[in-house]
């Protein structure tokens, strides 16, 4: 007869070791792939470090790309943690940029205490409203939320980038553009 047991939650040690065991297992494979290309690992992994850290401007650098990969984790963190699969975080992202940037070209004026808080609402507001889209998608036609939100990615990357242009464009230039 069969008898199904629930598994027993592992140790924080015995977490942390196959954790661990993940990151050396996949620097050793990466390093046995990099040895029949005829390079050294060592040396690659050296100048990998050093590119990201070998000066205060390259080590600025990578803290400013991280920053917004660790926020969006964060994020997807909930949506794991609720079993929704949401893979469009880098959509969110830019429909919130988008927000932010909306307001403060248009309201150039505004005193940053004001400007500062209105930004960060708008941002919430427009990452959160594209975040929806797939959620209504999902509870009125049972789409798929990693399918939906991997499309919404690419559409929020490209309105991202029509807008850089539209913003962009000098006025008087006969051109479309609302900043000078």
């Amino acid at each position: 007869m069969l008898n199904i047991v629930k598994k027993e939650e592992p140790s924080k040690k015995r977490e942390l070791a196959t954790r661990l065991l993940a990151v050396v297992a996949a620097l050793g494979a990466t390093a046995i792939i990099m040895a029949f290309l005829g390079l050294n690992p060592f040396e690659v992994y050296a100048k990998m470090i050093e590119g990201a850290t070998g000066t205060a401007y390259r080590f600025q650098e990578t803290i400013n790309k991280t920053i917004p990969l660790v926020i969006l984790s964060l994020g997807i963190a909930v949506a794991f943690k609720m079993k929704f699969w949401n893979i469009g975080a880098e959509g969110q992202f830019y429909m919130g940029a988008f927000g932010a940037a909306w307001v403060a070209f248009s309201f150039p004026e505004a005193p940053a205490p004001l400007l500062i808080p209105m930004m960060l609402l708008a941002g919430f507001l427009c990452g959160g409203l594209w975040a929806m889209i797939p959620a209504l998608l999902k509870a009125k036609w049972h789409t798929s939320e990693t399918l939906v939100t991997l499309m919404m990615n690419y559409i929020a990357t490209q309105l991202a980038a029509y807008f850089i242009i539209v913003w962009e464009v000098p006025k008087g230039s006969g051109k479309i553009g609302i900043i000078n």
